[in-house]
């Protein structure tokens, strides 16, 4: 696996590192959000995922708009958790981090395919930066990605 800071693969969309609250070298106290759902998930060849979509969005976008509304710096939800549907949606919706802070959000899994579509559904709100995708297994059908918005 190929490790490579953000800020490199930021400059290289044009883009500098976010000024992030929790990262800054002071005294000042920053806030967190963290959230573990219940219910089961499921995995087999198609995703790995909240066996309850419908659930996990409402979960997912109530957790979103609660960050949103405290002013959070820092949210997290677990892996295999938020609906890509979701995540479109609360981009779509503007439902976004303030500029200091950071959203963690483990996604259900994806295939190479829903990702493009993904990209396309919120092209004109955001940019979807990911690693390559040719430099994967070609037989790894599923993506198990995190989702950092900021």
């Amino acid at each position: 696996m190929l490790l490579t800071k953000v800020a490199d693969v930021l400059n290289d969309h044009g883009l500098t590192s976010p000024d992030l609250e929790m990262l800054r070298p002071n005294e000042t106290q920053y806030t967190t959000l963290l959230m573990q759902p219940s219910g089961p998930i499921t995995a087999n060849k198609q995703r790995i995922g909240a066996f309850d979509q419908a659930s996990a969005s409402a979960k997912g976008k109530t957790f979103l708009k609660l960050a949103v509304d405290s002013s959070t710096h820092l949210a997290v939800t677990p892996e295999y958790f938020f609906p890509w549907s979701a995540i479109s949606e609360v981009i779509n919706e503007e439902i976004i981090p303030p500029e200091d802070a950071l959203w963690v959000l483990g996604s259900e899994s994806i295939n190479q395919h829903e990702l493009e579509n993904f990209k396309l559904a919120v092209r004109d709100r955001c940019l979807v930066i990911h690693e390559p995708l040719e430099a994967l297994s070609t037989n790894r059908e599923l993506l198990s990605p995190v989702v950092l918005l900021f």
